[in-house]
């Protein structure tokens, strides 16, 4: 063999393991900066100090001027809030800053606002209080939120991350939600996004949220290990969890878990490119279980529906441009009616819906009687394999 052929052998070895590599990291989520220097923020009494390497940098009464002062003399780097206490003004950390609050209860009637920052970190934020706005993030690629905890009464709004869209105008990239996140009791959404292009959530678990659990819109690209929502949207149409205003297309998520919501699921307004890979539904007495609107390119690959008001899943065309329903498949999905109700459907295409799939779904009772188990629109040119119907 020449040495020529050799050193060509070792070339396409080395392009190899490069190119195996891209592969095994792409799609993960992406890296935080590395930390520079600390901050030490720490009450003692009514007084807090911020101290960097030692030199005291601030002192008084102010949780809030506390942590300004760390954020405007640090540079990059970590804040630790090392005490309990109350903003009373809003945060605004910069481009490399990492906040940390060590899962120490921040009250008040203010809270963090990321504006046109990159290579922002929250970490073990636990948040009580009365914040209109507990934690915006807008403009800002490469965020990491990490182990956040909200519990309100009703009077505060939960996470909103967007692009925006007034003065940026373009997609916000590469966000992290990871660890324990659990939102209760909020205004609106537990967790909304608008305009992404990169999103990962690891989970998230949200109670009795006045909006949805995790409402997602203009968002792309993004992984959603879990939602888990009890009692989001519970008099209204939304849902435990939302996805609309064009999101898609490569939006993937695990597991749905939809208790006592408006509805569990809500795909809409030009939304595509949707897998959920299993749900679990329960209690959407008001509206559907699932309701798939003016959205094409959706696929629910199991789980169990049960305890909804009328229809258990339904497709129906929106009053958006292109609102068809089409593409979509349901398989391997339990449905079934909790109440007796004779007027309940299982599964039903209505107008503007085509061209979709139903296969290996158990609809027994799903519906008040056989026929209602599954209702195919006439001329659709959809597809229904190997569905169990009531007497079967």
């Amino acid at each position: 063999m020449s040495i020529n052929h050799k050193s060509r052998i070792l070339i396409l070895l080395v392009v190899g393991v490069v190119g195996l590599s891209g592969c095994l990291t792409q799609g993960l989520p992406g890296k935080d900066k590395p930390d520079g220097p600390a901050a030490e923020v720490v009450r003692t009494g009514d007084l807090w100090t911020t101290t960097i390497a030692g030199e005291l940098i601030y002192q008084g009464t102010e949780l809030s001027d506390a942590i300004t002062a760390a954020i405007e003399n640090l540079g990059p780097g970590t804040i630790n809030i090392r005490s309990s206490g109350e903003l009373r003004k809003t945060i605004y950390p910069r481009t490399g800053q990492t906040l940390d609050f060590h899962n120490h209860p921040i009250g008040g009637d203010q809270g963090i606002h990321v504006y046109h920052q990159d290579y922002v970190t929250i970490r073990n934020l636990h948040m009580i209080g009365t914040p209109l706005h507990s934690l915006r993030i807008n403009g800002s690629s490469h965020i990491h939120l990490h182990n956040i905890r909200l519990q309100f009464n009703g009077n505060s709004n939960g996470i909103r991350i967007d692009n925006d869209l007034y003065a940026n105008k373009v997609y916000t990239t590469d966000i992290k939600v990871t660890g324990e996140v659990f939102i209760e009791g909020t205004r609106g959404d537990g967790l909304e996004t608008y305009g992404i292009d990169g999103l990962y959530i690891e989970k998230i678990v949200t109670r009795n949220t006045a909006g949805c659990g995790l409402m997602l819109n203009e968002t792309k690209n993004a992984y959603v290990g879990l939602v888990d929502a009890y009692r989001a949207s519970v008099n209204d149409g939304y849902a435990g969890f939302r996805v609309a205003n064009h999101s898609g297309p490569n939006i993937v998520v695990d597991r749905v878990i939809a208790k006592q919501c408006g509805r569990g699921v809500f795909i809409l307004s030009g939304s595509h490119g949707v897998e959920i890979n299993y749900v679990d539904i329960d209690g959407s007495y008001k509206q559907e279980a699932i309701l798939i609107q003016g959205a094409w390119d959706v696929t629910i690959n199991g789980g169990v529906v049960r305890g909804y008001q009328k229809y258990g899943i339904r497709l129906i065309e929106g009053s958006h441009t292109n609102g068809k329903v089409s593409n979509v498949t349901i398989q391997n999905v339990r449905v079934y009616d909790t109440r007796n109700n004779s007027q309940a459907v299982g599964i039903i295409e209505e107008r503007g819906a085509s061209n979709n799939r139903f296969l290996n779904n158990d609809l027994r009772n799903a519906g008040g009687n056989r026929s209602r188990d599954l209702i195919l629109r006439s001329g659709s040119g959809s597809i229904a394999i190997g569905n169990i119907l009531t007497g079967d």
